[in-house]
């Protein structure tokens, strides 16, 4: 009899099923009958009901197997990163012609365990396309292709860099890495001789930190190839991969979205966000720049007049305080912080860059322009803390003459070019008036 009139028939069926896993040039091939059929090893394994919704794009079934079973563990260890691609054919026993049919042919998409139990999920890869964004471009100063894609046009073969590496945990350490500048890997990928892959998240010496670890890698080493990352910049794309021509961003859009006042963007801007920002740093801090306003109270005022030079300057410290000196007074003494808690690690401040506005002043004379002023209107690496400096002129002021000076600031964070912080800070010098006695 043929496998239809099997499958139709009232007694003579009798149907069991082949599992075939496959990724690469590896392969996986179970059957729930009682004995081996072929290459197809017998095991514990069942598979749930074939679904289909309304409306939905290909079908969806569950497989589940023991929680050792060889392909679990390997899901498990990591190899849900790759598409597994699973096909399911039924036959019947009493068949003569081993004839087949497939009842379902699609993707793994995930694992998970309940006890001795290892339920594996699969849908179809129409469904799992259906379910895929569409990468639209995005007006943005980074680029928005993929690095080595057809669209890119780098040959990857070019940057690869083949090494013999051995991994501790999630860290590979590779030493032909050591032979780049820290960063070089950071975002690009290993890759195994059958094609399994990691992305590394960090590449500092020899040290590879991957986004998660590969599955059995010998003490003794594996040879695999390591490919670079891609700033997306237009002076990385240039510089590094000499492929400004076919770089997909735009470096120099203007800073400030109008609209919701966030931005994309690489360079100084000539707007603000909304003052008083508050920004998660990930260990625990907080980045805090908020709108402050201090008085200077210069005590009983003289009457002589002179011809001022007020001298002032503005530091952010590494251990993260902003502190301020007006002509020789601290007057952010307390409360100044810029990073909480107090006495962050030191590579806390190593994230973010500052950038001042030129100062402004201003008394009953009107609006004074500063001199010598030093690390103004430029952002500046703040890894070990920055100063800058400057003084104002005030003609015919008298010592007792009040002004009000502002310092717009603005922080933003190396790794995406985005202010996370930003307030203006007021400094109000009061007027006492000269009283006899």
């Amino acid at each position: 009899m043929t496998y239809a009139a099997q499958d139709l028939s009232i007694d003579d069926g009798a149907p069991y099923e082949t599992f075939e896993f496959v990724v690469g040039s590896t392969s996986w091939k179970y059957t729930n009958h009682a004995v081996d059929v072929g290459e197809f090893v017998a095991v514990p394994i069942h598979r749930g009901q074939i679904s289909q919704g309304g409306g939905s794009i290909g079908a969806t079934a569950t497989i589940e197997v023991s929680d050792e079973n060889p392909l679990a563990v390997a899901l498990n260890a990591g190899l849900t990163v790759r598409p597994v691609e699973v096909t399911v054919r039924r036959y019947h026993r009493t068949d003569a012609s081993g004839e087949a049919a497939v009842i379902f042919k699609g993707l793994v998409t995930g694992i998970s365990f309940d006890g001795p139990k290892a339920s594996i999920p699969c849908s179809s890869r129409f469904t799992l396309a259906s379910r895929r964004r569409v990468p639209w471009v995005t007006y943005q100063a980074g680029c928005n292709l993929e690095w080595a894609g057809t669209r890119c046009g780098v040959n990857k073969a070019t940057y690869a860099v083949t090494d013999t590496v051995t991994q501790t945990g999630r860290t590979l350490t590779a030493s032909a890495a050591a032979g780049f500048d820290d960063g070089y890997f950071s975002g690009g990928w290993v890759e195994r001789a059958d094609g399994e892959r990691r992305f590394i998240d960090n590449h500092t010496g020899s040290s590879l930190l991957l986004q998660m670890p590969l599955a059995a890698v010998s003490s003794l080493g594996e040879e695999v190839t390591l490919y670079p990352g891609c700033q997306r910049t237009e002076a990385y794309c240039a510089s590094t991969f000499n492929n400004l021509p076919n770089y997909l961003g735009w470096s120099r859009l203007p800073s400030i979205n109008p609209f919701n006042r966030s931005a994309y963007y690489l360079g100084g801007v000539t707007d603000i966000p909304d003052p008083g920002d508050t920004w998660e740093i990930p260990g625990g801090y907080l980045l805090v720049l908020e709108d402050k306003t201090f008085e200077l109270d210069p005590g009983v005022a003289h009457t002589e007049v002179l011809t001022s030079t007020l001298s002032f300057t503005l530091e952010f410290t590494a251990t993260g305080y902003v502190k301020l000196n007006i002509g020789g007074m601290q007057v952010t003494a307390s409360g100044g912080q810029w990073i909480t808690p107090k006495n962050p690690t030191s590579d806390i401040p190593a994230l973010f860059d500052v950038y001042v506005e030129d100062p402004v002043i201003t008394s009953r004379f009107g609006s004074h322009t500063p001199g010598s002023l030093v690390n103004f209107e430029s952002w500046k690496d703040m890894t070990s803390g920055v100063s800058l400096s400057g003084n104002f002129l005030l003609p015919q002021v008298n010592t007792d003459e009040a002004y009000t000076l502002e310092f717009t600031i603005r922080i933003r964070d190396k790794a995406e070019s985005l202010v996370r912080a930003a307030n203006v800070l007021t400094v109000e010098r009061t007027f006492r008036p000269y009283v006899e006695r």
